[in-house]
């Protein structure tokens, strides 16, 4: 099986149709784990600042002036995931799940969302 480290700049076409046929075996790079790390630590500051900021602890699009108390904050992230969860149509392959997955992967890797390591290493 081949290895594949992403790093959220190097992933082709090629890398991501060889781990959707189940050829490759991902891991996130040391600098890409840095740069999340990093990412999330200024998610974190924000956090224990208490100040608004969008996206964080506020709400989405309208409710974007609505500001969400610190306790509530977990509840707000899982509405958005279920807010987003729709389903139409046909299941797809698994082939092409697993390509979505690593591409999805990819992109947080660059350490632009304050997503956690962990979230790339689940995926």
């Amino acid at each position: 099986m081949r290895e594949l480290v992403i790093d959220g700049e190097s992933l082709t076409i090629s890398d991501v149709v060889e781990t959707g046929f189940g050829r490759t075996r991902v891991s996130l790079s040391d600098d890409a784990r840095k740069k999340m790390k990093d990412s999330r630590i200024g998610i974190d500051e924000i956090l224990e600042s208490g100040k608004t900021t969008y996206g964080i602890n506020t709400g989405f699009g309208a409710l974007s002036s609505v500001s969400i108390d610190s306790d509530k904050l977990e509840v707000l992230q899982a509405n958005l995931i279920r807010s987003h969860a729709c389903g139409i149509g046909d299941e797809m392959e698994n082939e092409h799940t697993l390509m979505m997955m690593l591409i999805r992967a990819n992109t947080l890797c660059r350490g632009n969302s304050g997503a956690r390591p962990i979230v790339v290493d689940t995926l």
